[in-house]
């Protein structure tokens, strides 16, 4: 019965052992989402800085001429797609914010 009962404390060691390990696993892939969310963040941003530039050129370009019109439609797609990868950085860069929170018990 002593073998039993410490055999018993050993086993609920090692569960609230396991449970650890699995809170970091989570806390740990929460916070690399947040991470890759703010590097995404920052990669739009500069993204869509540089397609605006490209754009403005393109109009400029297009009302000397008038030609390349496609160009500027294009960009303006590609700004928008840009602006739509922006929103959804963000909003998984708060969405790992939130699981933390979650996690830490706020």
């Amino acid at each position: 019965m002593v073998r039993e009962a410490s055999f018993k404390i050993e086993a609920t060691q090692f569960q609230k052992e396991e449970k650890k390990n699995q809170l970091t696993i989570l806390f740990e892939k929460g916070y690399k989402d947040y991470k890759d969310g703010e590097r995404r963040i920052v990669l739009f941003q500069k993204q869509l800085k540089l397609a605006k530039k490209s754009l403005n050129i393109l109009l400029t370009s297009y009302s000397s001429n008038g030609q390349n019109f496609e160009e500027v439609l294009r960009m303006e797609r590609k700004m928008l797609k840009y602006g739509l990868e922006l929103d959804k950085a963000r909003a998984d860069k708060n969405a790992a914010v939130a699981f933390i929170n979650y996690l830490i018990g706020k």
